[in-house]
């Protein structure tokens, strides 16, 4: 059923909704990216982490956690990585290298 607003509730109600989207995009960011604008950081699967890390195959992926290249976690036969970890393994081999 339809609830009418008064012209004066019409404010309230828009900040209201306001709050849903903003709890709504919060979700998305979580189940699509592992992160949220919380700041809070979520594991990742490896299928996410092969996209973070350039597109690679989800079983290389998984090679250089075995071979300790890249830090990652097995629970449960699945594979989890942190987004921000996975940077900064990144970053300090470019260093290496150089």
């Amino acid at each position: 059923m339809e609830q009418k607003l008064t012209f004066e509730e019409i404010p309230a109600e828009l900040m209201r909704q306001r709050k849903l989207i903003q709890e709504i995009h919060s979700m998305l960011q979580i189940l699509l990216n592992g992160s949220n604008t919380s700041g809070q950081e979520y594991p990742i699967s490896d299928k996410q982490a092969a996209k973070v890390l350039g597109g690679l195959a989800v079983a290389t992926v998984r090679r250089m956690v075995a071979d300790g290249r890249i830090p990652g976690y097995k629970k449960g036969g699945k594979y989890y990585f942190y987004e921000s970890e996975l940077n900064e393994s990144i970053k300090n081999q470019a260093i290496k290298r150089r």
